[in-house]
């Protein structure tokens, strides 16, 4: 994930984060909706403190294989979703590099 968004990642010490994302959201939606809106840091705090030793930094010559690969997936993106053009010469022209 590091050198996919070329950001720093930490570990979290939760497990399904993705399921504790979701229900974080929801929470704050809910607050919300009741009028009773909520700081976003409020609703994280003490269920997404990152465990600091976990960091992991992007490798900067990886990260950059991921950057030239977004204009490949928003073509395979728009192709998949809307009718575009067909994104085999771009996937062919990447694999040449």
């Amino acid at each position: 994930m590091a050198n996919v968004h070329n950001a720093e990642v930490y570990q979290f010490p939760v497990g399904n984060s993705a399921a504790l994302g979701a229900a974080l959201r929801a929470a704050h939606a809910w607050y919300k909706g009741n009028g009773d809106e909520q700081p976003w840091e409020q609703i994280v705090s003490g269920y997404a403190e990152p465990v600091a030793a976990s960091r992991l930094a992007p490798d900067p010559a990886s990260a950059a294989v991921y950057n030239e690969l977004i204009p490949v997936y928003n073509a395979c993106e728009d192709h998949a979703l809307r009718g575009g053009p067909d994104p085999a010469p771009l996937q062919e022209a990447f694999r040449a590099k």
